[in-house]
């Protein structure tokens, strides 16, 4: 649902899951044998069922009397978000959202206190889609009373929402404990170039990344100075497309997300969030990073010499897996991270990734948050 006073509110799930996207193949092979198992059991039900039939036909009618229908039209209530498999409470995340559904097509949506007015809903079959006022559009499937929103179009970030009384047992969801257990966890344990070089970047005591960003689907290049420290994150982005270039400030702290304009010192709070996975390491913010965490618990790599303009390294390739690309990190002979390649389309250039955080860029009093 491409919607831009949606996303600021879908932010806060991007980045508490973060770069859930970053897990790697392991957590959609889980989910994978999941649907599988709860497949087997329905099938094994069926059977069983269909066998009783031809018995009795009184052995059907507990299983017809036992499942509960429900009008499409009525009011359905957030109770879990999902990215890349992972699919967790949403009280446990402080999100907010309902659906309701009116008859004649129309309804409204609200997130986290942000609401607007449903233009036209459709069903066919399990099949369920929806237009917002603004024009944006999801789809996703209404089934037994609950609604699989895919919120950002793209089949990696879903909503579930239930009407009152609907079955989600089928549904296993994680608490945010597990999930900043699975995610935030402290270091990686992969024995990997990469690994190591992540475990020590330490975003409490202070971390400076400094690296050039490349996407050759855009031709476009943006500068990154990134500084987090105690759970404060700044972020200065330098974006240069078709000789035009623009800059733009993020910064993290006391729970809000700015979005800082430096050149009228003007700003606004682009979302604000209690999460403590977020404000634990805001870090995980960062692309660059995240990516980082993504490839530094994953232990099946291959490892070779490859030259990069000129000079010869020590690269780490991690295959393609279903989530990421094939994702290729070249280190010198320091142990130190030069560039990574992921997929064919981007290029990260670091020019510093060390502890020497500024704290004073961390100050925005001189701006003016509107």
């Amino acid at each position: 649902m491409k919607n831009r006073r949606l996303l600021a509110a879908v932010l806060v799930m991007t980045v508490v899951m973060s770069f859930l996207s970053a897990c790697g193949s392991s957590a959609p092979k889980e989910t994978a044998a999941a649907e599988t198992t709860a497949a087997e059991t329905t099938a094994a039900e069926t059977k069983e069922e269909t066998t009783a039939a031809e018995t009795t036909e009184a052995a059907t009618e507990p299983e017809t009397e036992a499942k509960k229908e429900f009008p499409i039209e009525g009011e359905y209530t957030l109770f879990a978000a999902e990215e890349e498999g992972d699919r967790v409470a949403s009280a446990d995340m402080e999100m907010e959202s309902v659906i309701t559904l009116e008859e004649g097509g129309k309804g409204s949506m609200s997130f986290d206190g942000d609401s607007m007015g449903i233009t036209e809903w459709t069903l066919d079959g399990e099949e369920f889609s929806l237009k917002m006022d603004d024009g944006a559009e999801a789809g996703g499937t209404l089934k037994d009373g609950i609604i699989k929103l895919d919120i950002m179009g793209t089949g990696e970030m879903y909503l579930y929402l239930a009407q009152e009384g609907a079955d989600t047992s089928d549904y296993e969801v994680m608490t945010l404990d597990e999930l900043l257990a699975k995610r935030a966890g402290g270091s990686s344990g992969a024995d990997t170039k990469t690994a190591a070089f992540y475990n020590g970047i330490d975003s409490t005591a202070g971390a400076h990344l400094n690296y050039e960003l490349h996407l050759n689907s855009m031709d476009s290049d943006q500068v990154y100075d990134v500084h987090a420290k105690d759970g404060v994150y700044y972020s200065d982005c330098t974006t240069k497309v078709s000789g035009v270039e623009n800059e733009t400030i993020t910064v993290f702290k006391e729970g809000k997300a700015y979005n800082l304009d430096p050149k009228d010192k003007t700003g606004v709070v682009a979302t604000q969030t209690d999460s403590s996975i977020v404000t634990a390491n805001p870090l995980l913010m960062d692309s660059l990073y995240s990516l980082l965490w993504s490839m530094a618990q994953n232990s099946e790599f291959t490892e070779e010499e490859r030259e990069l303009d000129g000079k010869t390294y020590a690269a780490e390739i991690f295959a393609e897996d279903g989530v990421n690309p094939e994702t290729v990190l070249y280190f010198d002979g320091d142990g130190k991270l030069v560039c990574v390649e992921a997929g064919k389309d981007t290029v990260y250039t670091i020019h510093a990734i060390d502890e020497k955080a500024d704290d004073s860029l961390f100050d925005i009093s001189a701006y003016e948050i509107k």
